[in-house]
């Protein structure tokens, strides 16, 4: 259940956003262990000479505002503190003077997600790398323990472009100490990295493709914590992967169980997730030769562009129909079949898309299903789908939401703990391009208009995000300018 979202202040005594407990504190407030300023209240509140009985949790509360001649209430019994570390001292008595406290104003977008650069990472809110001339792109974030930040992409190296993984510290600082000064090459073969994951032991996996005979091929590779290929997976730490003459991987996952889950297109009418025991060889008991096949209209070439976890195992793609400028999304079950209780037979076609424009997806506490696209009239819709791959009639009108314009791209979608859905792309192209965010409420309805991060240098592109465990946001791309540089920056 999302926490209610509270902006709470006390005259004469206002909590600024950022402060950490005790400082500008209001009396008769108790914040909690880590400075949550959101999250429930507890005490009593009079009106017209009632008073009405409301307990939530994390800031406790004494609140007496909508009748102002009301009593003092009489404080909760108190607990005995628990042993946290923290020491319990209690609120001052409140003076004949002081202005009763004013009934919270909820201010969800403040709370849920500001969307400001957090100067403490990197150098005003990012770091950005380069190696020597050519293209440096990151497609995708991961988060380690500790606030570690690991990114894939490609760079060039002596040999050429080649993918490349980095590893950063809580501070955004490169860690010279992973691979070598921080970035670790994986292929020597034009190798690209498109998706990354961290599995319970704290390996890195990332998957993307490299071009071999015949065309492109899908390659996983595991990385040990100090950034070297981890010998026990695959063929000296990766596993190659070929169903045709276009085969690319896209997303990544680790299911609870270890196995690995890899999912991407190969060009025709049939997408595939591919799935991989812990040491790299295929899941007997997952679709054919640990195979799955994703066959969202027989005949017409489809391209799922992401995926996630669904359910209890079960895998969820999305992407688009060049022919029909559809974007579809489709299930597999937990063995690899397709769902025939998702959709129909297994997938559902949704809304209108423009050709290679459906980049983002995410799956919700609930289940719901969150796609999103560029219609060919111009605007980003973003639709919710129920578990069952129904539209969900409850979101946006009828199920979309339009919250862009014809010039914004959306590559990643975060539900967040307030429940509120955050996305994030870029806006423009070329030259233009910023750092997009958008910020729906659980509905589908713009929380706040769409905004830009100006301070980054144009053009930046933002191609991953990821939620940590304070609610700030890890976003990675590039920025093509002079020097052409891969960038990840932090926003709370």
């Amino acid at each position: 259940m999302a926490a209610p979202l509270f902006d709470a202040q006390r005259v004469g005594s206002n909590p600024k956003r950022g402060d950490s407990p005790g400082s500008h504190q209001p009396a008769g407030w108790a914040w909690p262990p880590g400075g949550a300023a959101y999250g429930y209240t507890a005490g009593t509140m009079g009106n017209s000479g009632a008073r009405a009985q409301f307990r939530h949790w994390n800031v406790v509360a004494c609140i007496c505002a909508l009748a102002p001649a009301c009593a003092r209430p009489t404080p909760p019994p108190q607990k005995a503190p628990e042993a946290t570390g923290h020491v319990a001292v209690p609120a001052p008595e409140p003076s004949e003077a002081q202005v009763p406290l004013q009934v919270p104003t909820r201010n969800a977008s403040r709370l849920a997600f500001r969307g400001k650069r957090d100067v403490s990472f990197g150098t005003t809110g990012s770091t950005s790398i380069w190696q020597k001339s050519g293209e440096h792109r990151f497609k995708a974030v991961a988060l380690g323990p500790d606030g570690v930040v690991y990114t894939v992409g490609h760079a060039p190296f002596t040999h050429g472009t080649d993918m490349a993984v980095a590893r950063f510290d809580a501070t955004g600082k490169l860690d010279a100490t992973y691979g070598r000064g921080g970035v670790v090459q994986i292929g020597q073969r034009r190798a690209f990295g498109e998706a990354i994951a961290v599995d319970a032991q704290g390996k890195v996996v990332v998957a993307g493709y490299f071009y071999g005979k015949g065309g492109t091929n899908f390659i996983v590779a595991r990385l040990s914590p100090h950034g070297t290929l981890d010998a026990s997976f695959g063929t000296a730490g990766t596993v190659e992967h070929s169903a045709g003459q276009d085969n690319r991987a896209q997303a990544v996952h680790v299911r609870a169980d270890g196995k690995l889950l890899i999912s991407g297109y190969h060009g025709s009418d049939t997408n595939q997730v591919l799935c991989l025991e812990g040491d790299g060889t295929p899941c007997a008991q997952f679709g054919t030769a640990g195979v799955g096949l994703v066959r969202p209209v027989p005949g017409k070439r489809a391209f799922a562009t992401r995926s996630a976890l669904h359910g209890d195992g079960g895998i969820v793609l999305s992407g688009y129909l060049p022919s029909k400028d559809r974007m579809f999304v489709s299930r597999l079950d937990a063995r690899g079949a397709p769902d025939a209780a998702f959709g129909t037979g297994g997938s559902m076609l949704l809304q209108d898309v423009a050709v290679g424009s459906a980049w983002a997806l995410a799956v919700d506490s609930a289940d719901r299903i969150l796609v999103a696209g560029h219609a060919p009239s111009g605007p980003i819709v973003i639709a919710r789908l129920r578990a069952d791959g129904q539209i969900d009639e409850s979101f946006g009108r009828n199920g979309l939401a339009v919250p862009l314009g014809a010039s914004d791209e959306v590559y990643a979608l975060l539900p967040l703990p307030s429940g509120h859905i955050l996305g994030a792309g870029f806006r423009g192209l070329g030259d233009a391009a910023q750092p997009l965010f958008v910020l729906l409420t659980s509905d589908g309805a713009e929380e706040r208009p769409s905004w830009v991060d100006d301070k980054a240098p144009r053009p930046s592109f933002i191609f991953g995000a990821a939620l940590d465990a304070r609610g700030r946001v890890v976003v990675a791309g590039d920025s093509p300018g002079d020097r052409w540089s891969a960038w990840v920056g932090r926003y709370d």
